[in-house]
């Protein structure tokens, strides 16, 4: 540190500014019982003025850089990482959060979803447009993956929460499903009520949902452009309330398409959905033959 400020003030602005203010300070000082009262107040305040910029910008300009390049480094390694955003929390950045969320779903053909439920994104009726015609649209490939809510991985989560919310989220989600999955089947002149449910109708309404029984990692939206993704956790803050969801409070990290971690958390997805997961797309839709 010492060596720096050591080039600081041996720098050309530096010894430009300090000379001219002991050259504008010295006739106030050689001259004082000669020069007229207003010379001498100003050549004393200006000369002062210029020494004291040349001896505090460069100290402040030290710790200006010093901070300016520690964000640097932030901003350089998101930047590499290949990530486009870095939301607060679902908590503290929601609005903002939920715009960029209905931007991607404006532009995007397909959308793949992995969560323990999805209350910020469905539960509120009506649904922002962009979402609305996406999961209402039988043309948009989605993927879903929902935490199973008879599974110990669910009910752990709850004993966390102490209460049944996460339970009680899980099920309006998949509820949310399968209206999705009956809507979309009314769009392709499907009768849900008559009609045969099988493999082709799925194929035409292109929307699947998966479960899984083990503990959750990350919460993701992802589409053929972006990636949103947030770490799972079995972090309960002191002051949360019984029953309150302990997930929504850790930042979300919004990634391009090109990133290494958007390939890596793709490969997550087709991992679970393939290997690891039970297809409940089908009984969904009958639960929604039998209801109607």
């Amino acid at each position: 540190m010492r060596h720096q400020f050591i080039n600081i003030y041996s720098s050309r602005p530096f010894l430009i500014i300090f000379v001219l203010g002991v050259l504008l300070l010295l006739p106030s000082l050689l001259f004082e019982n000669t020069l007229p009262h207003f010379w001498r107040t100003f050549f004393h305040v200006v000369g002062i003025a210029f020494i004291a910029v040349a001896l505090t910008a460069p100290v402040s300009e030290f710790f200006q850089f010093k901070t300016l390049s520690q964000h640097m480094g932030i901003v350089r390694g998101a930047l590499d990482s290949g990530i486009i955003h870095i939301f607060q929390s679902r908590v503290d950045d929601r609005e903002s959060f939920q715009k960029a969320i209905e931007s991607e779903f404006t532009q995007t053909s397909e959308i793949c979803l992995l969560g323990i439920a999805f209350p910020e994104v469905f539960h509120h009726q009506p649904l922002p447009k962009p979402i609305d015609e996406k999961m209402f649209d039988p043309n948009i490939l989605i993927k879903i993956l929902v935490l199973n809510p008879d599974s110990q991985a669910a009910g752990k989560r709850s004993e966390i929460e102490i209460g049944r919310g996460t339970i009680y989220d899980i099920q309006r989600s998949i509820d949310s499903f399968q209206l999705f999955l009956k809507e979309r089947a009314k769009l392709l002149g499907i009768d849900i009520k008559n009609d045969s449910i099988d493999g082709e109708v799925i194929k035409k309404i292109q929307m699947e949902i998966h479960q899984y029984d083990f503990s959750p990692i990350a919460f993701m939206i992802m589409t053929k452009r972006t990636l949103f993704l947030e770490q799972y956790h079995y972090g309960r803050l002191s002051y949360a309330r019984p029953g309150e969801c302990i997930g929504g409070r850790v930042p979300i990290f919004q990634y391009h398409s090109h990133a290494l971690t958007f390939e890596i958390m793709q490969h997550h997805f087709d991992y679970v959905w393939t290997t690891d997961s039970k297809d409940i797309t089908m009984q969904l839709l009958r639960n929604a033959q039998n209801a109607s």
